[in-house]
């Protein structure tokens, strides 16, 4: 084979190098070797490490295990040669991929070579092979006194990646050198040009549009020697994606590290799922579980796992991961010096068939804690007593807010499940017979974000009603959203009690006996709680001069008293005009478990003329023994002290009764008797004398109150 010039082997030279590094980079391994064969032997003409230290370590290991693949280079005349590419991985190398583009290579190459040896067409064929290699090739000269070299040659894609036309660019190179820093790029191409130095270097050109862009540069000098002009070729490939890539795994690499979360990128492809080899660990792992980065860079694994760790659930999710789930879990694990933490792992595979996988631990023992908390006091509102509720922002056609939340206590007392009430507005189960004012003035709190203080009637299910009382509170969300939140309770015993009271102190304040409840306090010194009319106006208080007179009968009438004992005393005094009087005193003392609490008196004058108030004084003995219905704490004891009630104010007896309970209390009048159920058995009450309409009112509220009395006693038990 005839051999070329100098000038034009060098181009041809540059040119199959080119084409080496595509043939690697088609094969997609490391090493490619081109050699030429002619009558003297086999010519190595390119030798190409596409990855010099992966290169470098092929070689360098056992032959045997690296596996070839090699094409020849044809030509008109015949084989010219071949070009030679080496991995590990034969499966991967002798794919038809690889091959067709190993053989699209050596065509290419074989039409070079023959050119090359007819010593013709130089540039013809550069710019094929360069387009085929997807270079920007460029020839220069520069001489002596030149400012800038001029062009000899430009291939399409230098020319298009420059921005200029070839007209522009052949006749004068100064526009473009001018621009950005393509300047300083130019020193360094002449700086290599005449070291000979053909080691590829980046560099950031400005574009004739003013666009710039990254490119890898090799120079190759073209001249000998010293010779004037100092000749070379420009070979560059465009790498501003390369870098852009580059610039945002850097930033990327940084916020990973910055990250205050553990990051973890380890092989899935190990056998052991719960010890997958760990790749990269940030610094935030180390933080997390006090193991150092040259530890586990140099082979320490990690001990995560305790003996409270659930190796089942973590097992399970490497699986899962493997499969191509993204998977998050909260497990115990162990730091460093086995102190164990909650942790909550998120990962998820970073290639589709899952050869590796990254890991975010993040502690959560804070969030888990408040967790338990929330879990707790959610149990305690759902378990009270007390009717607690939440309501949103109105969302409602009326605006009315509207029912999210309520607990148990509440859903027993309406009888409605949640189903039924949540979404509902607040108003769908308050009672109709409301006071509409009231209602006004709820709603305007909800409108004004004001807490609120209201007593209500509500609307059982079945249609029965019951009062409670509440405090509603504007509650800010995190969202920005204003919810609101109330808690009662019932009221309605308190109310009836309430109702009777007020009854029974307008009897008092009608009745001309004199009425005094006394307060005791914790020396049993009594103070005046409350005085009817009849006795402020007379302004003696028999009970204080006893309970202060050291004689023998006072001091015994003191001892039955703060012993709870009933006291009935009857003494002389002269009335207003002289007269003598007769009164009849009648002492009620009313004791908690250790002391006493209060005493009722009433004195009543005995004589003709208060026999008209024989009715009234009926409705006294019934205030005085009410108070035994509170303090009776066993439901079995009301019976008792409704027993001595009825018997002292209406001379009534009880008697039991096979009868079917009624609903109520049902009296016949005409009879003169009653009927009513207590604790499951049904019982009769029978007097012998007339009672007028006003002893039947007060007969009807004293065996309701012990009715009242008795349920309550047995729900509180409950």
């Amino acid at each position: 084979m005839e051999r070329s010039s100098p000038r034009v082997e060098a181009d041809s030279t540059l040119a199959l190098n080119a084409l080496a590094r595509v043939a690697a980079e088609s094969a997609a391994t490391t090493i490619a070797v081109l050699w030429t064969l002619d009558d003297a032997g086999v010519h190595p003409r390119a030798f190409v490490g596409v990855d010099e230290a992966a290169a470098c370590a092929l070689l360098r290991g056992p032959m045997s295990e690296v596996s070839a693949l090699e094409v020849s280079l044809p030509t008109e005349s015949g084989v010219a040669g071949a070009i030679c590419v080496f991995d590990r991985n034969p499966k991967r190398l002798y794919s038809a991929e690889h091959i067709a583009a190993l053989t699209r290579v050596a065509r290419a190459a074989g039409a070079l070579l023959a050119e090359d040896a007819m010593g013709s067409g130089r540039y013809a064929v550069l710019r094929e092979a360069t387009a085929f290699a997807g270079v920007g090739v460029s020839v220069f000269s520069i001489g002596p006194n030149d400012a800038t070299p001029l062009c000899e040659y430009v291939n399409d894609g230098s020319r298009a990646r420059m921005g200029l036309t070839y007209a522009e660019f052949l006749r004068d190179t100064s526009a473009f050198y001018a621009l950005g820093a393509n300047a300083e790029a130019l020193r360094r191409i002449l700086d290599r040009a005449r070291r000979a130095d053909s080691a590829p270097f980046e560099a950031q050109l400005t574009a004739g549009n003013g666009t710039t862009y990254w490119t890898e540069i090799s120079v190759r000098k073209l001249s000998h020697g010293d010779e004037q002009p100092l000749r070379y070729m420009v070979i560059a490939r465009e790498i501003t994606e390369r870098k852009l890539a580059q610039e945002q795994g850097r930033l990327l690499a940084a916020a990973i590290e910055e990250q205050p979360a553990g990051v973890l990128i380890v092989d899935m492809h190990a056998e052991h799922r719960l010890r997958p080899p760990i790749i990269y660990a940030n610094a935030g792992f180390c933080a997390l579980t006090g193991y150092r980065l040259d530890e586990i860079r140099a082979g320490v694994y990690p001990v995560f796992f305790g003996d409270a760790t659930d190796r089942d659930l973590v097992r399970d999710a490497a699986d899962r991961v493997f499969a191509g789930e993204h998977v998050t879990v909260e497990v115990q694990l162990h730091r460093r010096d086995g102190t164990p933490f909650w942790a909550e792992v998120r990962a998820h595979a970073l290639e589709t068939h899952c050869a590796h996988a990254v890991m975010i631990i993040n502690e959560i023992e804070e969030r888990r804690a408040k967790d338990d908390w929330m879990r707790m006091l959610t149990e305690a509102i759902d378990q009270a007593s007390d009717f607690v509720t939440i309501f949103d922002d109105g969302a409602n056609e009326d605006g009315a807010p509207c029912l999210r939340y309520a607990n148990r206590a509440f859903y027993e007392a309406t009888q409605y499940e949640p189903e039924e009430l949540i979404g509902r507005p607040y108003t769908a189960f308050y009672s109709a017979r409301n006071d509409p004012v009231v209602l006004e003035a709820i709603r305007k709190s909800i409108d004004a974000q004001t807490t609120n203080y209201r007593e209500v009637l509500v609307q059982r299910k079945d249609g029965s009603e019951f009062w409670i009382e509440f405090v509603g509170k504007p509650v800010l969300e995190s969202n920005g959203r204003v919810a609101r939140m109330s808690i009662g309770r019932d009221i309605t015993l308190r109310r009836r009690a309430a109702s009777q009271l007020s009854l029974l102190f307008s009897a008092f304040e009608q009745s001309p006996n004199r009425v005094i409840l006394y307060e005791a306090n914790e020396h049993d010194d009594l103070e005046i709680a409350y005085e009817n009319e009849a006795s402020s106006s007379h302004g003696h208080r028999r009970l204080l001069e006893l309970w202060n007179d050291e004689r023998p009968s006072a001091r015994a009438v003191r001892r039955s008293l703060l012993a709870g004992e009933r006291v009935h005393l009857v003494f002389a005094e002269r009335g207003a005009n002289g007269a003598p009087n007769v009164v009849d005193f009648v002492a009620l003392s009313v004791r908690n478990a250790s002391r006493l609490e209060a005493i009722l008196t009433v004195d009543r004058m005995i004589g003709d003329t208060n026999v008209a108030e024989a009715h009234h004084s009926r409705l006294l003995e019934l205030a005085t023994l009410l108070h035994a219905f509170r303090e009776a704490r066993d439901p079995a004891m009301h019976l008792h002290v409704l027993r001595a009630l009825l018997l002292s104010a209406f001379g009534a007896e009880i008697g039991v009764t096979t009868a079917p309970a009624p609903s109520g209390v049902q009296i016949d009048a005409a009879a003169r008797h009653a009927a009513f159920g207590l604790g499951g058995r049904s019982y009769v009450v029978s007097w012998t004398g007339p009672l007028e309409e006003r002893d039947l009112t007060g007969l009807r509220f004293c065996i309701e109150a012990c009715i009242e009395h008795e349920h309550a006693s047995r729900t509180s038990a409950s």
